[in-house]
């Protein structure tokens, strides 16, 4: 259900991540390169 649009959100969201350029002393090694996923974002939305 809606997954086409959902899964074009989580690709516009990660790379709104991505551009915020967290700092590497926020987020544990290790975990630099995909900080969405740990964030469970995914329920938030649904």
């Amino acid at each position: 259900m809606h997954t086409e649009l959902y899964s074009r959100f989580r690709y516009r969201f990660r790379r709104a991540v991505r551009k915020m350029k967290i700092p590497t002393s926020t987020i544990p090694s290790g975990e630099c390169q995909e900080p969405s996923d740990e964030f469970n974002f995914d329920q938030g939305v649904l």
